[in-house]
């Protein structure tokens, strides 16, 4: 099993990083970076779940109250992120803000190398402009690894949050 360090917490445990639990254990807003041995850094934060989360789906990061969680994209420009296991209402965990993962897209053609953007309101991801597009847009929230046409789990890199927005406690 592997073990992943966070700044100031020492090792924490796969079960514990990947598994979405009742209890806080961290603080919100903390930052994991893990590497993954392929020269990648991956970035996770840990979040509130104010409802329950679908793995693979964008979220926009929300406060209510003193929780930080996640919603589904209002306009589909706010800070993103992308949980990669499924979480229980009122959960806490770990949900993708860089780096490479699986993200649910629209039924559309797409492509390797397409910039992809959280669909308003919506439960997938679309291609950001018109699929072959080279160009990275403001909206755009990470680039395919993988071609398509149906509504999948699919590969994809994404670009993260520089400073995510986390009020002081």
């Amino acid at each position: 099993m592997t073990a992943y360090t966070i700044l100031g917490y020492g090792a924490i445990s796969e079960e514990s990083f990947t598994t979405p639990t009742s209890d806080r254990r961290f603080p919100l807003g903390t930052i994991l970076n893990v590497e993954t041995g392929t020269a990648e850094m991956k970035r996770y934060i840990y979040i509130y779940a104010t409802g329950a989360l679908t793995a693979y789906i964008p979220y926009e990061l929300t406060w209510s109250g003193t929780k930080l969680g996640a919603a589904a994209p209002a306009t589909g420009n706010g800070q993103i992120v992308v949980p990669q296991v499924a979480f229980t209402s009122a959960y806490y965990g770990w949900a993708l803000v860089q780096g490479t993962g699986s993200v649910y897209m629209d039924a559309e053609t797409y492509a390797i190398g397409d910039h992809v953007k959280a669909f308003n309101a919506g439960t997938t991801c679309k291609v950001e402009g018109s699929t072959g597009s080279t160009v990275r847009t403001l909206n755009a929230i990470g680039v395919l690894n993988a071609a398509g046409t149906t509504v999948a789990a699919v590969s994809c890199y994404l670009y993260g949050i520089d400073n995510p927005t986390i009020p002081a406690s």
